[in-house]
């Protein structure tokens, strides 16, 4: 099974904890985790496991930014082609869209 993780950044917020946390136990089952986030900073990053896969987006949600994340996330998602797509916050909800798209 193949689990694309997509969220914001790594700040320290709750929610990245979290998924940093879940992104591990998954990889540590024996999950292939993808880890998809818009911003490649934050005190979260050190705590992901190096062997998962990551890739970053580009932190600014400008028109042309939002365009090209949406072209980065289309890529990644028919390279990696994930079974299930795990995303949480506001600002990356927007990506559903592209995710739709895609699949």
């Amino acid at each position: 099974m193949k689990i694309m993780m997509l969220i914001n950044s790594f700040s320290g917020g709750g929610a990245e904890k979290v998924f940093v946390n879940l992104a591990n136990y998954f990889f540590h089952h024996g999950i292939d985790v993808i880890y998809v986030v818009g911003s490649n900073e934050g005190p979260n990053k050190k705590k992901l496991n190096s062997s998962i896969k990551l890739y970053s987006l580009s932190k600014n949600c400008s028109g042309i930014s939002i365009l090209s994340n949406s072209l980065k996330l289309m890529k990644i998602l028919k390279k990696q082609k994930p079974d299930i797509v795990f995303s949480t916050l506001e600002t990356i909800q927007f990506f559903k869209f592209t995710i739709c798209k895609s699949a």
